[in-house]
């Protein structure tokens, strides 16, 4: 009997194929992106005493043997984002700018919210404007009998 089906079709898959179904099981098997699969595939054939024509099954058996796990941790650790972001990706969209741009009030620059609708002659900041609302509501409390 001849190889039949299988054999033939093993034959025709292109080795760019073979590269994308083993970073397609390095990534699900250990969270790859395809850069990190990219270099563990360079090391993997480096490594080879002799050219790897079927990727998945001899990592399958590095796997097995605990070598591709120390591949994996070098990759993975040359791999790590910089500390400082890359200026030609866009980062995450900055937050809109404050309604105002000066504080509410020197005591709560940091921390105060806008008074949406401040007494007349009050200032802006809500903080103080609360304070001052209580402030004056015990006020006419202790001054009633």
């Amino acid at each position: 009997m001849g190889k039949g089906k299988e054999g033939k079709g093993e034959e025709r898959i292109s080795p760019r194929a073979r590269a994308r179904e083993a970073r397609r099981w390095l990534h699900r098997n250990y969270g790859l992106t395809d850069d990190e699969a990219d270099a563990v595939i360079t090391e993997a054939e480096r490594r080879a005493p002799n050219p790897i024509t079927h990727l998945v099954p001899y990592l399958a058996g590095m796997a097995d043997r605990g070598d591709l796990a120390d591949i994996v941790a070098a990759v993975q650790a040359t791999t790590e984002p910089p500390d400082t972001p890359d200026p030609t990706e866009p980062g995450p969209a900055p937050d809109p700018a404050p309604a105002s741009t000066e504080p509410a009030c020197p005591r709560h620059p940091h921390g105060a919210a806008i008074d949406p609708n401040p007494p007349t002659g009050w200032g802006n900041c809500l903080i103080c404007n609360t304070h001052r609302h209580r402030a004056n509501r015990r006020e006419r409390q202790g001054a009633e009998p």
